[in-house]
């Protein structure tokens, strides 16, 4: 009950002052032109489905400490595939353009959030505390700092390269963006293995049984392995084709393709990271998660100021720097992991 008011909270006041400062937002991003009035556009709408979205994160964290992984996974399908539609209408059917597409998405955001919301009520019936508690609240803002931080710092790393890319040329924001697209569709589909270690690692530590635990870990890292290898292969073979699927601009197209090939490199330690990711977090190990995702950022720094002291470098030097952020990440956590379980 308190994760979904204190989703809801922080929702309302984030939104608001997301959509009040998208302009000065999205300048201080590098956007100029008719980059920014798009941007602009789009982030103002889109501020409004941030309280939706957030309380959709919290619903589903309620519904994975519970083990339903499956309702989720039909809600937020049917959530992407109204999107798709009723973006279609709009873009295409209506002439909406930029705000269309926002539109769209907050739609979405809402249904998805009201669907979580009725679905998790049977696991609200016990509560004690139903109205918004700080007392209640602390434990999840103890936890949620750290996770902050790692998600905050994760942000500046993704976000950062976009503000680089926008200030080499549209071409190279453009296909930045496309690629990114991509990483958040294929790598982040290895999340699949690290979300319920999550809670398999919580489970086994919670009844003291390290061993599991470690064999937990073990299974995941090997099966995200597997999977991120064969994802790898898969994206740097279609490397020429995926980029077709977003656009048909010639100089756009040749930089993501290039950049698709950085793409398919890092899948195998990005799939480590992931699931080293779910194993510290149900590990309860938030503090070095947290710290961790700040000293990467900070070793990104050098790299973002040489790209744009010679932008000649493009986009290779933007996904090399994603590259090595990967490793970094893969590497801690597979130290960490092995300080904190046992290794036999």
């Amino acid at each position: 009950m308190q994760t979904i008011w204190l989703s809801a909270i922080v929702g309302c006041i984030a939104g608001p002052l997301l959509g009040l400062a998208a302009r000065p937002i999205c300048s201080a991003f590098g956007a100029e032109g008719a980059v920014l009035d798009h941007a602009d556009t789009y982030l103002t709408i889109s501020a409004i489905g941030i309280p939706f979205v957030l309380v959709t994160l919290g619903t589903q964290g309620v519904l994975r400490g519970a083990s339903n992984y499956t309702t989720p996974l039909w809600i937020l399908l049917a959530s992407n595939v109204a999107n798709l539609l009723i973006e279609l209408t709009l873009v295409y059917g209506l002439d909406q353009g930029v705000a269309g597409s926002a539109w769209s998405t907050v739609i979405s955001q809402v249904g998805a959030a009201v669907a979580f919301v009725l679905l998790v009520r049977r696991q609200l019936h016990p509560a004690v505390q139903r109205t918004p508690s700080w007392t209640a609240m602390a434990p999840l803002m103890t936890a949620g700092r750290h996770l902050l931080l790692r998600t905050g710092a994760m942000l500046t790393v993704t976000s950062g390269s976009a503000a680089v890319a926008a200030r080499i040329d549209p071409p190279t924001l453009a296909a930045h963006q496309v690629v990114m697209s991509l990483f958040f569709f294929v790598a982040l589909s290895l999340d699949a293995l690290a979300i319920p270690a999550q809670t398999l690692v919580a489970a086994d530590l919670g009844r003291e049984r390290p061993d599991e635990a470690a064999h937990v870990a073990r299974r995941a890292v090997v099966l995200s392995v597997w999977c991120g290898l064969g994802l790898g292969v898969l994206t740097a073979a279609l490397s020429p084709v995926l980029p077709h699927l977003f656009t048909n601009d010639g100089p756009v197209l040749d930089r993501a393709s290039s950049a698709v090939l950085w793409l398919g490199g890092l899948m195998v330690p990005a799939a480590i990271a992931f699931a080293y990711d779910g194993v510290l977090i149900g590990a309860g190990d938030y503090r070095f998660l947290g710290r961790a995702a700040l000293a990467y950022t900070i070793v990104l720094i050098p790299l973002a100021v040489v790209i744009l002291r010679w932008p000649d470098v493009g986009i290779a030097g933007i996904w090399a720097g994603v590259l090595l952020w990967t490793v970094l990440r893969a590497t801690a956590n597979h130290v960490r992991t092995r300080r904190l379980l046992p290794t036999g």
